[in-house]
């Protein structure tokens, strides 16, 4: 009998993979040159069909203007979501965020992707740009919220707060600052492979977050401006067959017993 439950026991389905968002891989982040309307960000390869792409710029002209951005689009022409296309927070010392996102990559998503501005930044002026790839397993995934914040701080970027209405959401946050990031706090990670090279400004992102989270950035010198965005994605399970399974696992059990009973009368 311990033989037979042993056996049992061994039919049992196996658990399910962790579900829910990974780090597929991160984009190398850039610093634009002056006088540019573009900048691309790229992935050592293409993101897989069904991963949630995630990628995020600075504008900053010196001006009293966020920029006109045109598009967000891969080497495919495939086009990104994006999350604020005109972003009513601007900060002069820092410049303007935007979020832009594939909820799904198709099958023939482009391992590089780029913002498209309707003009030239100008001379001595900057463009950054952040991108991080996310594989998700046994679901999907759709936004959940948006939220921007500019101003001025001591010496960290704590806002904005974005809001989480479900359990396990992916949080991606990033800041323009006036001065470089060093370091991040409350369970975030670096976006795109950390601070961008030339200016110190930075993404990060937590993978399964459950309550209202506010961005956390330390730079250390103070006063502090800053223009930042954060969005939130939720993570939507794939309907599972449970009949299927029970059926799949009485069968299983039906034979256990049947070989079972076949060698007691033998």
């Amino acid at each position: 009998m311990k033989k037979l439950i042993i056996t049992i026991a061994s039919v049992l389905l196996p658990l399910s993979a962790h579900a829910g968002f990974t780090l597929n891989q991160p984009g190398v982040n850039s610093n634009g040159t002056a006088n540019a309307s573009s900048i691309s960000c790229t992935f050592a390869s293409n993101p897989a069909p069904g991963d949630l792409v995630v990628v995020s710029s600075i504008w900053w002209d010196g001006l009293a203007d966020a920029g006109t951005l045109n598009s967000v689009t891969d080497g495919n022409s495939n086009a990104y979501t994006v999350s604020n296309a005109v972003d009513l927070d601007w900060e002069a010392a820092a410049g303007t965020t935007r979020i832009a996102y594939l909820l799904s990559a198709p099958a023939n998503a482009n391992k590089t992707i780029t913002f498209n501005y309707a003009t030239t930044n100008g001379a001595g002026n900057l463009l950054v740009i952040f991108c991080d790839d996310f594989k998700i397993t046994g679901g999907t995934a759709a936004l959940d919220s948006i939220a921007t914040s500019s101003g001025s701080s001591g010496a960290s970027v704590v806002s904005p707060t974005i809001g989480v209405s479900y359990p396990n959401d992916l949080i991606y946050g990033m800041a323009a600052t006036s001065y470089a990031v060093t370091s991040l706090s409350g369970g975030w990670s670096y976006g795109g492979g950390g601070t961008d090279p030339a200016y110190g400004n930075a993404a990060e992102y937590q993978l399964s977050a459950s309550s209202n989270t506010a961005l956390a950035m330390t730079t250390g010198s103070s006063p502090l401006y800053y223009d930042s965005s954060a969005i939130s994605f939720r993570f939507v399970p794939t309907p599972v067959n449970t009949t299927g399974q029970i059926n799949l696992f009485l069968g299983n059990i039906f034979k256990i017993m049947k070989g079972s009973i076949f060698m007691i009368k033998h």
